[in-house]
């Protein structure tokens, strides 16, 4: 029997827990992405793009559009469909939904599996991201508070410096969210780091310094009843967790298309997924 002709097209509300169940298929080990797939879209800046069979969804990939820059998030094909190129085919339709917008780059985390496809249609690798469990603060976390509705606008604004783009829609998102926490220190009356837990992750952990990275991380675990999980991108934010006790796991590699430099970037220290920062 002919296998059936799969269509790439826009995903639709109804496609949500279908997407859920193929993800969680394709990555078992990973949690449930529906609740972040509906925050995409609701906040306006989720462009997802479906792989459908005619009986089934079987793949799907989410461009997130910050604007100046995009950030490819849930790139998955169904165990069953994989190898017939629909990876490639959903990442073009992606690359082309981001030159649409103008975006000057395209950044994602790629698997070891997705690292070739990734690679050929010419993304560069900039580093590695390790997930982080465990933890504790190694002080008493004074340093660092609480963060107010009145501290939104600057916070997404330092968000903007530490992301290359304005991710205002998600900063607010952070804010309306009952069940997040948001710390900030401040060094000279401005905001020198942020760290944020949510749906049990730490992220994003931003700071200007390896100190306010410290300073903050530690107000937030002193504030949290449970261990948390964080993806580190780089030395510095891996020797702090170190330093507090976590324990690396399960490697990524943070890849850019387009025009990025990351040396005018310093203040990524922590994600909370590795799709949207």
């Amino acid at each position: 029997m002919d296998a059936p002709l799969i269509a790439i097209r826009s995903y639709r509300p109804d496609d949500l827990e279908p997407v859920n169940r193929m993800l969680l298929d394709a990555f078992p080990d990973s949690a449930p992405y529906g609740p972040r797939l509906r925050e995409f879209h609701d906040s306006g800046i989720g462009v997802t793009l479906v792989a459908d069979d005619g009986r089934a969804l079987v793949g799907m990939g989410t461009l997130l559009d910050y604007g100046t820059s995009g950030y490819v998030a849930h790139v998955g094909v169904a165990p069953a469909a994989q190898s017939r190129g629909l990876g490639r085919r959903l990442m073009v339709g992606l690359l082309s939904a981001s030159r649409e917008r103008g975006h000057r780059f395209v950044e994602l985390q790629s698997t070891d599996a997705g690292f070739p496809l990734y690679v050929s249609l010419g993304f560069v690798l900039r580093g590695e991201t390790y997930a982080y469990t465990g933890g504790h603060a190694s002080g008493d976390g004074d340093d660092g508070v609480v963060a107010s509705a009145s501290d939104r606008a600057e916070i997404a604004a330092f968000d903007a410096l530490a992301f290359g783009a304005d991710r205002s829609t998600t900063v607010a998102q952070w804010f309306a969210d009952p069940t997040a926490m948001l710390v900030v220190h401040r060094e000279g009356g401005r905001v020198s780091a942020v760290a944020a837990a949510r749906r049990g992750r730490i992220g994003p952990w931003l700071a200007t310094n390896d100190r306010s990275a410290g300073l903050v991380l530690d107000a937030l675990l002193a504030r949290q009843p449970q261990t948390l999980p964080v993806y580190a991108p780089s030395e510095p934010s891996r020797r702090l967790l170190t330093e507090r006790g976590f324990t690396a796991g399960r490697r990524s590699r943070h890849m850019v298309y387009g025009s990025q430099d990351l040396s005018a970037r310093p203040y990524v220290y922590g994600l909370v997924t590795l799709s949207q920062g």
